[in-house]
């Protein structure tokens, strides 16, 4: 959400006395698809909580809970294909196990829209970096939010 405002930009340009908006572009969410894959207890919040912004919320879980999901609206379950496709905002929240190392890698960033908002809040190795490299400098475009990048100094000195 602070992503689509511009949040942090707009409270950086306040405190320098810097109310100039021509830069200030900020993305509507109501005609949005969020992509949320794994829905453990910390994917399911997000999902309840990006439902009520977005048009349409899209789950991916290889167990998926399909009472909870009947409790969100706009929400539904859909395989890893049709997530990566149609979502304009993804939210990583799946365990670091074999079966999901480097689970977003070349394969998954040629299926995602160019102008992607990928939030990985799980382990880094879950997405391919040098996949993640090449996406990014190919599209010029895309917003990559991170919480945790192992080996980070390799790639970003």
């Amino acid at each position: 959400m602070a992503l689509a405002k511009n949040t942090h930009m707009s409270y950086v340009m306040t405190k320098k006395a810097d109310f100039e908006i021509t830069n200030m572009q900020c993305l509507l969410l109501e005609n949005k698809i969020c992509g949320v894959i794994g829905t453990g207890l910390i994917g399911k919040k997000c999902a309840a909580k990006i439902s009520g912004l977005v048009e349409k919320v899209l789950c991916f879980d290889v167990f998926q809970d399909n009472e909870w999901i009947k409790t969100i609206p706009n929400a539904e379950y859909a395989d890893m294909d049709t997530v990566l496709r149609n979502s304009d905002f993804i939210s990583i929240h799946v365990p670091l196990l074999p079966q999901t190392h480097h689970l977003i890698n070349e394969e998954a960033f040629a299926k995602m829209k160019n102008d992607v908002v990928l939030v990985n809040t799980s382990r880094g190795e879950i997405v391919h970096i040098p996949s993640l490299i090449k996406a990014l400098e190919a599209r010029n475009s895309g917003v990559l939010p991170w919480m945790y990048l192992r080996g980070e100094e390799i790639y970003f000195p």
